[in-house]
This record gives structure tokens, sequence and C-alpha cells, in this order.
């Protein structure tokens, strides 16, 4: 037998002692016929009990437990709302450590200072990174490389971007991107030409060619084949809904370019958020094979 000096030596917060000798059966019964094993809880009070980064003990029903209490001072003496890296408002610094904590989510941090904008024009974002535009028109701080090693241009290296302006690397375009605070996506490979069509462009053998339906621009886009289910409002790793340029709501950004690739058109982010208009919403079909479809409610 196990004396209760041996069997709490385990640091375990949750370690408890029971003064008998229990054999498998009689486990099963007290865990699960007699109502709970009987044993006494090792720790009883929170001396000495250290629950880690993040955490302090407190008493709870007479229980020594370990609580998400983050240290929610900062450099940065600034207070009030701020945006974290999933793109949600919490009310303070300490909310969102709070839920990083309790959720365990380790990649949830601080984007920056104020509420989750749809531009850049009041954020304020931490020293040594940049506010940008994503694809579904929302705010993210980021690090940028605002300069890239000199060299000279050459065909197989230059990058045409959806802007019509040719750079001479991916380098270059992912600075302009910082510079102007909006995403550059790429169109294709080789120099920007005013008589480029999809006729007469090659893409990447993953990449189908679309068509700007205003300027007849081509573009080279990769197309997902599946996208993930999401129900209305809710958020996924490729965002909310999304107004699409063709005034069609979408359940995602995923979701939307699927059905870019379907028509052969190029479909942009008009804004986050279900499209508007007369001031009607437009309605929403998920269908089980992930087709969207829309129309004026």
């Amino acid at each position: 037998m196990v004396d209760k000096a041996t069997c709490c030596s385990i640091t375990h917060m949750s370690t408890a002692w029971s003064p008998q000798d229990l054999d498998p059966g009689a486990l099963f019964f007290w865990r699960v016929l007699g109502g709970g094993i009987p044993c006494t809880q090792c720790r009883e009070t929170c001396a000495d009990l250290k629950c880690g980064p993040g955490k302090r003990c407190l008493m709870k029903n007479r229980r020594p437990t370990c609580v998400c209490w983050p240290m929610c001072k900062t450099k940065d003496k600034r207070k009030g709302r701020v945006c974290g890296s999933d793109g949600r408002t919490y009310a303070s610094i300490c909310r969102l450590k709070k839920k990083a904590c309790r959720t365990k989510n380790h990649s949830l941090e601080l984007a920056y200072f104020g509420s989750c904008g749809k531009s850049c024009d009041k954020v304020t974002c931490p020293f040594g990174k940049h506010c940008l535009m994503d694809q579904m028109k929302e705010a993210h701080c980021v690090e940028c490389n605002l300069s890239c090693p000199y060299s000279p241009m050459r065909p197989d290296q230059m990058i045409c971007g959806v802007d019509g302006v040719t750079y001479s690397s991916v380098c270059h375009l992912r600075a302009a991107t910082c510079a102007t605070g909006k995403a550059i996506p790429m169109a294709y490979k080789g120099p920007c030409s005013s008589t480029a069509t999809c006729s007469t462009l090659e893409c990447s053998p993953s990449q189908l060619c679309l068509t700007h339906q205003s300027t007849g621009a081509p573009r080279c886009v990769t197309c997902d084949t599946k996208c993930p289910s999401a129900r209305r409002g809710r958020k996924n790793q490729y965002g909310g809904l999304v107004c699409g340029s063709n005034n069609r709501t979408y359940v995602s950004w995923c979701h939307m370019m699927k059905d870019a690739c379907a028509t052969g058109l190029v479909i942009e982010t008009k804004y986050a958020g279900s499209c508007k208009s007369e001031g009607k919403y437009y309605s929403i079909t998920h269908a089980s094979n992930n087709e969207v479809h829309s129309g004026r409610a």
C-alpha cells in the first residue's frame, strides 16, 4: 500500500489519496456506481503550487485551482480596445490574453491597439510593422521588407501586378504592397502587356486564367477544389461573409474565388459582410457540394 506522503509527492494539482488499496473491480464500482472514488485531495491550499506562466492559483469550492491570470502590463501604456491576430476586437489587452489562455490558442496575440478596422487610416501598428489590407479588405499589421537587393531587370524574374505595373521581382511587388498598404496580387509572370489575353497567356499547370470583366485583363489564379463548410456569419480561416464585385454575397472568400474559377471571370472583394442593394440584402444558399448561389432577398 502506498502511504499518503509518497502518493502526494506527485506535484500535480489534482493528485488525491485514498487510505484503501482498491482493485480494478472496486475502482469501477466507486467510479461508475458509487458516486466517485473515496479519496482526499492532497493539496488543500495554494501554498507552493506553481500553475505556470499566465496563470495563478485560486481557491474554488475549497479546492486549489489554476486559473488564467495573464500579466496584462505592456511596454506601451495605451489602454482601451485592441485588435487580436484573429481579427476580433477585445475590450483590453488583458481580455485578449485571457482568451488566448482559456482557449489554449498560443497563436492569438496583439495585432495592434484600437478596434479592428476596415482600413489602415486609424491603425497604429507596433514598432517595426506596417498596416496592410488583405483580400478581405481587413487591416493587419505585418513585418515588411521595403528594400530589395539591386539586380538588373530580367524578363524571367519580372512580375505583372493586377495594378498593371511591371515589377522587377516578387520582392519588389511585396515592397510595393507594404508601401501602399494594399495587397497587390500577381496577375501573371513576365512584364505587363496591354494586349495580353487569356488566349495568349500561359499560366502554371495548377492555375486557371480569369478575365477581368471591365478591363479584359487576364489573371492567373490558383483555384481551390474544396472550401471548408461555413455557417452564415461565422468566420473560418478564409474569414466571414464577403461581398464580391459582382454584388453577390459569399459564405467566404474561398467560395467567392471558387465561383470566379467556375465562371472564368475575376471577382474581387468589394467589402467584408453581406452585399446591400437598395436597402436589401442578398440571400445565401450554401449547398452540400459547397456551391454558393445568391440573389436578392
